[in-house]
């Protein structure tokens, strides 16, 4: 997506996950600086990051409790502008649903589904779409 990202315009392509796998293909990719890939959770990232993304993506959102979806979505907004954006990705409706009352906190939001219909794509990681603006 770091390809796609550039395409669309970003000036510069920061990568977070906890995926070792998925750092080091991250760090191969020419779109991206390979210092500019975080091995942490979002709301670790560095301070001088506060305040710094004009927008954010997050692809196949998921994680545990109330209490870990929370943590990433104030560290989300803690790294976005004031009026900056989020697009998240998510496997099923119901972790959709889970993050709705967090994110709407934060955001003025819009949901849409990305497939329609039955099949193998019907779990695939980035089933429904939510785009939102910080408040």
């Amino acid at each position: 997506f770091f390809r796609l990202l550039k395409r669309l315009g970003a000036e510069e392509v920061h990568g977070v996950d906890l995926d070792s796998k998925a750092l080091i293909d991250a760090r191969k990719k020419t779109e991206v600086d390979p210092a500019n890939i975080y091995n942490c959770k979002v709301e670790d990232l560095p301070s001088n990051l506060d305040s710094f993304f004009d927008y954010a993506a997050i692809l196949n959102f998921s994680l545990g409790g109330e209490e870990d979806r929370k943590k990433a979505v104030d560290g989300i907004v803690g790294v976005l502008k004031p009026n900056g954006r989020i697009l998240a990705t998510f496997t099923t409706l119901d972790e959709l649903r889970d993050y709705s009352s967090e994110i709407n906190q934060h955001f003025s939001t819009r949901y849409a589904s990305l497939i329609n219909g039955s099949g193998e794509l019907d779990s695939a990681p980035h089933r429904y779409v939510m785009h939102g603006i910080r408040k």
